[in-house]
């Protein structure tokens, strides 16, 4: 956390500059002492999330840590080490018995409450970071001071209270594992966030996989649509992310998987008409 201490030294200072300029930047600093809190703990999930889906909101970023990698992630969590090892006969010990080792403290992750700081991170930006629109003659080019210095000290409260910790915790649990059938890199799920329908995206390539639970038992399958050749009649499975960031009516070139033969694919809108529902 000496990232953030650091920030919240340079907060301090441009608080008692006291000037227009130096409250605007200290709200900008604040905001980004906020990410910066948000996205330590987002880095040491990502690799067991999806990348591509991951939002760059502080609120929503800890939102998906705590649904996909670690419901642990706000918490205030103390790690400790057994000063002497488990005894090799005893495969299963109780809870008794590792209450009663002597433990080494290695840190504390500190307690993240997001929703003070997302109110936070949006009051400074509404206040200190745009320019007001007119209400008469006269364009405020800055906000209202005391009211930016009163929002600052609110998030430093706050950001006081995460810099004490030391420790950036990920998430413990059952994972599912598997090997990308594309790039042959490692994916890793967490299972309490694994359930019928999910999808679960490989972070090295485009591949995407579905997931399935049945009779408690995870699988996976390429998540794929099939374009069918008009000359061999082959249908080649193609990943649904390679049309993820298409345009409508870009076309994309594919080759068939039977006979090599080039195929096109546009992506166009379709109109469905809605039926009425009868009562």
């Amino acid at each position: 956390m000496r990232n953030l201490k650091e920030k919240i030294k340079i907060i301090d200072k441009l608080i008692l500059d006291d000037t227009p300029q130096s409250v605007v930047y200290a709200a900008l600093e604040c905001r980004l002492a906020i990410e910066l809190v948000c996205y330590e703990r987002l880095k040491v999930s990502i690799g067991k999330m999806s990348k591509n889906e991951v939002d760059w909101q502080p609120k929503k970023v800890i939102r998906q840590i705590l649904a996909e990698e670690n419901p642990n992630a706000t918490q205030e969590l103390t790690l400790s080490i057994s000063t002497e090892p488990n005894e090799e006969s005893d495969d299963n010990p109780s809870l008794e018995e590792f209450k009663a080792k002597s433990y080494v403290k290695l840190g504390t992750q500190s307690e993240l409450d997001i929703n003070k700081l997302a109110r936070s991170y949006q009051a400074l930006s509404n206040l200190a970071l745009h320019v007001s629109v007119p209400k008469n003659q006269t364009i405020q080019t800055y906000g209202d001071a005391k009211t930016i210095k009163r929002k600052l000290e609110e998030a430093l409260v706050q950001l006081r209270a995460v810099s004490c910790g030391n420790l950036v915790l990920g998430g413990i649990g059952p994972e599912y594992k598997f090997q990308c059938l594309a790039c042959d890199s490692l994916i890793t799920r967490k299972v309490s966030a694994l359930h019928d329908g999910k999808i679960v995206h490989c972070n090295s390539c485009i591949e995407s996989y579905l997931i399935s639970i049945s009779d408690g038992e995870i699988f996976h399958s390429r998540n794929v649509y099939e374009v069918p050749c008009d000359t061999c009649g082959t249908a080649s499975l193609v990943s649904k992310n390679l049309f993820r960031n298409m345009n409508v009516e870009e076309c994309h070139e594919l080759k068939c998987d039977g006979c090599n033969k080039k195929l096109y694919v546009r992506l166009m809108p379709t109109m469905y008409k809605c039926r009425e529902q009868v009562t």
